[in-house]
């Protein structure tokens, strides 16, 4: 989902779509809804940062995205 969106190629909307086909779903077996797409290529959790009371910090963790 991040690199599809990298390219610039995908909508949010779009790409809830494509990954509705290839079978993403919520954990109560929804489809994910826009508005946590949007909110998970936005969140820093996902490029190796953990935010605390408004700041950034170096996560411990192994990112998924560069």
């Amino acid at each position: 989902m991040f690199e599809l969106y990298a390219t610039g190629d995908y909508s949010i909307r779009a790409l809830q779509a494509k990954m509705q086909a290839l079978g993403l779903r919520s954990h109560s077996g929804r489809v994910v809804a826009t508005s946590r797409i949007a909110w998970m290529l936005s969140h820093p959790f996902y490029i190796g940062k953990i935010r605390w009371n408004g700041v950034l910090y170096p996560g411990k963790h192994e990112p998924v995205v560069s």
